[in-house]
């Protein structure tokens, strides 16, 4: 028989896991670059790719790690693909900051 300690704890260790996940995905700064450009308005690869800097390569590959979490949704419009926050994430926007339940970001500037 599980103990109540026991469920505690798995429960904890599973919180942790997941917080240190969200931690690894955004620890990138260009993937932090595309949340907040998507908080502003959505944005075609293209015009993100011409805002950052960098290849259509790796911008992508960035955009699928945050579609594989959930944060960002790409539409097809034709040949081009057009991203958007996630509904979720949208709802969890307050000024400039994304609340991710264990992990706040905020883009406010440092005063």
């Amino acid at each position: 028989m599980m103990k109540n300690t026991d469920f505690n704890e798995s429960v904890e260790k599973n919180s942790i896991s997941q917080c240190t996940e969200k931690f690894k995905l955004l620890s990138d700064p260009c993937r932090l670059a595309v949340l907040r450009l998507l908080m502003v308005r959505e944005r075609f690869v293209s015009e993100m790719q011409e805002i950052l800097g960098i290849e259509q390569s790796l911008l992508s590959h960035h955009l699928k790690h945050l579609r594989n979490e959930s944060l960002v949704v790409g539409t097809r419009e034709g040949k081009r693909i057009r991203y958007r926050l996630s509904d979720e994430i949208k709802s969890k926007i307050t000024e400039d900051t994304i609340d991710l339940n264990c992990v706040k970001i905020s883009f406010a500037d440092p005063q």
